[in-house]
């Protein structure tokens, strides 16, 4: 009886060890910690990317193991780290700005615990018509079937207010990514909206489909664009990106986001900089998602609009790097 009683007293207390361990980074300590990553369509390139950060994290710090979930993007994300279901979210800088302070479609789900961990990609807009629609500029979309994005999706909104900005008003299209890739194939509408950094797969596939054009933007849009949308920046997609695309094309941009929550704490993202940004890390993540090989991540990191996470601000500033006022968050600690 007293070997099967000290039987019991071991199993629960392995049970009780196993019910502490830390889910989804809540007031972590960079142990034992379960994180799940809410991605984007698996369709998307961006979810390589996830996929990559992912297993580098969790191949150079087995105590943080990090999930990814599919999920219908950034806006969709944006819901759900507000309802506390995760910790962990790929973002935009339109998403992030606005969920943080409130705005426009975000203000009812305003969140001021979401942080920047990175910034780790531009994603200029690519607006894709027909080389047969007879669509030359932005005013001849008037009247016309195009998709704006995804339903629910950053590029959606963004795009929508892009054109309501440049005072144009296609027909929207309503549906998936993929339906509006078999919608332009079929042509049933004239184009759509992509967003993505050369050479992008889906835009490539679509342009498989029938012969395309890159719609291009004026300086006097850009500048009307990015006066009144402040988390929008500028591109420019080099000629030869795709086939057709034969001359520079001017458009704007947003940039692409690993957000934490608040609570994780500044060790775990720490870490995860640490794994990101050593050379093994970069090796695993940059096999999923070379589009990020040549990009300044510290650098693009620290134009975030919105505060960064504890464990970026220690990260950065142990590297050299000057992190302004205003981006560091109030649960940082010095470390000495």
């Amino acid at each position: 009886m007293k070997i099967l009683k000290g039987m019991i007293g071991i199993f629960l207390m392995g049970l009780l060890g196993a019910c502490s361990a830390n889910v989804d980074g809540e007031n972590g300590n960079g142990k034992g910690e379960i994180i799940s990553l809410f991605a984007t369509d698996s369709s998307s390139s961006y979810y390589g990317y996830n996929v990559g950060i992912a297993n580098a994290i969790s191949t150079l710090n087995p105590e943080i193991q990090v999930s990814v979930v599919e999920t219908g993007g950034s806006s969709d994300n944006m819901q759900r780290l507000s309802k506390g279901e995760g910790k962990m979210a790929l973002g935009t800088s339109p998403s992030d700005y606005q969920t943080y302070f409130g705005e426009g479609d975000f203000k009812d789900i305003k969140n001021e615990n979401i942080r920047a961990l990175w910034y780790f990609v531009p994603s200029p807009f690519n607006f894709i018509v027909s080389e047969s629609a007879n669509v030359n500029s932005f005013e001849d979309l008037n009247g016309k079937d195009f998709s704006f994005g995804g339903s629910g999706t950053s590029t959606e909104k963004v795009t929508t207010a892009v054109f309501e900005t440049l005072g144009i008003q296609p027909k929207s299209y309503a549906g998936s990514m993929s339906d509006a890739q078999a919608a332009f194939a079929d042509r049933r509408i004239v184009g759509l909206t992509k967003t993505g950094t050369p050479p992008d797969s889906y835009v490539q596939k679509t342009a498989a489909e029938q012969k395309i054009k890159l719609l291009g933007l004026t300086e006097n849009q850009i500048k009307s664009i990015t006066e009144k949308l402040p988390y929008i920046g500028t591109n420019t997609i080099p000629a030869g990106s795709y086939e057709g695309v034969d001359e520079n094309i001017h458009t704007v941009q947003f940039t692409m986001s690993i957000l934490l929550d608040s609570s994780v704490s500044q060790e775990t993202g720490y870490k995860m900089w640490e794994a990101m940004w050593s050379e093994e890390g970069k090796k695993i993540w940059l096999n999923s998602f070379s589009a990020a090989a040549d990009v300044d991540i510290p650098e693009l990191t620290l134009g975030s609009a919105i505060p960064l996470h504890a464990g970026t601000v220690q990260f950065l500033k142990e590297n050299g790097y000057e992190v302004p006022d205003e981006l560091i968050p109030p649960e940082y600690k010095e470390v000495n």
